[in-house]
């Protein structure tokens, strides 16, 4: 199956990290460079520079993004350290430099995750210790916790707020709950909160019920909220499961997925390819590139500096 190239765009550095929403592309390069695209091509760009270290030491990284229809978040590694938010038209709306002071002096802190709410701003960020950051759109902390693990990810809703690392779970709207869990995703569906963790798959309620468990290895998830299903896939299958725990459907896999995307089918990215499923049918559809990321603009696709938008097949 053929799809069409929306359009290509050579960046100045190496492609390292992307986010994809309904409208919008995000990627982050080598050396600081920041794109911002729509399904016309390049909106934007942004060169990040060092602010704390001098010469030869100029190579920022940005180490996450998280893009919906209004802002962009973004962090940076050590050798910047901060969270930047943008509006979609380009304007540097705050950043906020996360610091560690320490006997052997202090350094900038690497920023591990970011993420976009409904009124809130998160990064997990650290060095020699780390910590959860949440900010509301107007640039002023209203929480900062000391956390056990790198932070993966975070929910961030006006009364659902949690976040995950690589060693605990952490609820902290409604309840006030920590699990000892090494998160690697975690996602938000119709009130209940959605992990991935080493053992598989499942779902807490508001209260921190356990509402399912699905016994997988590491799955990738990520979930519909329009159809209100969750898909899992690792490196040998993958499940479409509902919020009550039941197994919609399955079907094998050849390896774990790189990116995946659900919505009327589930959308799976492999090095060169991407198959898309559905309960009763299969779809291959050939690539050049790595697809990064996949969503409702289509399927961005990554090879050295190139960054390809692909049409959703």
């Amino acid at each position: 199956m053929k799809v069409s190239v929306v359009w290509s765009h050579v960046c100045e550095d190496e492609v390292k990290v992307a986010d994809i929403c309904d409208e919008l592309l995000a990627v982050g390069c080598k050396d600081g460079w920041l794109y911002l695209f729509d399904e016309d091509g390049v909106l934007w760009t942004e060169k990040l520079s060092v602010t704390f270290y001098r010469d030869p030491y100029t190579d920022v990284q940005i180490t996450a993004l998280d893009v919906n229809e209004k802002y962009l978040a973004v962090g940076t590694n050590f050798m910047d350290g901060k969270l930047y938010l943008f509006s979609k038209e380009g304007d540097l709306i705050w950043k906020q430099q996360f610091m560690t002071v320490a006997s052997i002096g202090e350094r900038p802190e690497d920023v591990t995750s970011v993420s976009i709410g409904d009124k809130y701003v998160g990064a997990g960020a650290g060095w020699i210790d780390e910590f959860a950051y949440i900010y509301n759109i107007d640039g002023n902390r209203v929480l900062e916790r000391a956390v056990e693990g790198a932070v993966r990810g975070m929910v961030l809703r006006e009364n659902h707020i949690a976040f995950g690392t690589e060693r605990r779970l952490y609820i902290v709207r409604p309840v006030n709950r920590k699990f000892n869990i090494s998160v690697k995703e975690l996602m938000f569906l119709r009130d209940g909160f959605v992990i991935s963790e080493e053992r598989g798959l499942f779902m807490l309620s508001d209260s921190c019920d356990e509402l399912f468990r699905v016994i997988m290895r590491k799955p990738e998830i990520c979930v519909d909220e329009k159809r209100g299903i969750i898909a899992a896939a690792d490196e040998d299958i993958l499940q479409v499961v509902s919020p009550d725990g039941e197994v919609l459907w399955r079907k094998e896999m050849p390896t774990r997925p790189l990116s995946i995307f659900a919505e009327d089918e589930i959308y799976l990215g492999f090095q060169g390819r991407v198959i898309v499923l559905s309960e009763d049918r299969r779809r291959e559809i050939k690539l050049d590139g790595e697809p990064i990321c996949i969503g409702r603009l289509g399927v961005a696709v990554k090879k050295g500096k190139s960054i390809s938008l692909m049409e959703l097949p």
